[in-house]
């Protein structure tokens, strides 16, 4: 009907891009912010960076001090010759993150939430022994290594060292309940000054692009323990998937009309 003006045909307000709020204000489906007047679509740069925090997130994982201390130990043994290690699994990682992360976005909930609506019970239990298992070899070296680094630097005592290190844990978590912003900056904080500190390092020591390009590119395997240093840091870069499949609506919500596993009705159909 003429009458009915901007409306479509099935009586709804046209979609501009954000969702319209009452008494005429828009709100940002990536900000939050809510405008009057006629919504204004975000720049691109803007909505770059409203994710960049859960990005950080994600990458700081690949700096922990068990991280650090493979890769020394791997350099220290063999020099540049297992970099191709490192690329490898860079690749792996870039292709399973990315899944992780769509799997994600396009259902709304977390890889730990599916397998448990896909697999039996006992399928679960085992997956479950398996993540706990996994969390606790992870992070035994990641606090003896946080706890080493003080004892070098400030000549704490190890075992002091091992309680500063789960006070500060315990302290960033705390800070989430400020919100996810809060502690995506000070992640971010983190990781920008660390690849400041590598940088700095890097133009200090300037290493031969031959040997790095050759490490990096020709693979080898030669000399005691190099399969060992090879299968370590093959290992401590591919993990964390389940992280990446929460962080990307963690700061904005579960994408529309997505919920729970525990907030969806029972399937009553049997």
């Amino acid at each position: 009907m003429e009458g009915a003006g901007e409306r479509d045909e099935i009586g709804h307000e046209p979609h501009h891009g954000g969702a319209v709020q009452s008494g005429g204000k828009h709100k940002d489906s990536t900000t939050g912010d809510e405008k009057d007047g006629e919504f204004q679509v975000q720049p691109r740069w803007r909505k770059f960076l409203a994710h960049v925090g859960s990005g950080a997130l994600v990458a700081i994982g690949f700096l922990d001090p068990s991280n650090l201390e493979t890769d020394m130990q791997a350099g220290a043994d063999f020099k540049y010759e297992l970099l191709w290690v490192v690329l490898v699994g860079m690749i792996f990682v870039l292709f399973i993150q990315t899944l992780s992360a769509n799997l994600g976005v396009k259902t709304g909930r977390h890889l730990a939430e599916l397998c448990r609506e896909e697999y039996p019970p006992f399928v679960n239990i085992c997956l479950w022994i398996i993540a706990e298992l996994a969390v606790i070899s992870d992070d035994i070296p990641e606090v003896l290594g946080t706890a080493f680094a003080f004892n070098i630097l400030f000549k704490i005592p190890v075992w002091a060292g091992v309680i500063l290190t789960v006070f500060s844990t315990l302290l960033l978590l705390g800070v989430q309940r400020f919100g996810a912003r809060k502690l995506e900056f000070i992640i971010a904080a983190f990781m920008f000054t660390m690849a400041g500190c590598f940088f700095g390092e890097l133009s200090y020591l300037s290493p031969s692009a031959r040997d790095v390009t050759k490490g990096m590119f020709v693979p080898s395997l030669r000399g005691k323990g190099a399969a060992a240093n090879a299968m370590a840091l093959f290992g401590a870069i591919i993990h964390r998937t389940t992280c990446s499949c929460t962080l990307p609506w963690s700061s904005h919500g579960r994408p529309h009309g997505q919920t729970k596993a525990s907030e969806r009705p029972a399937d009553t159909s049997s």
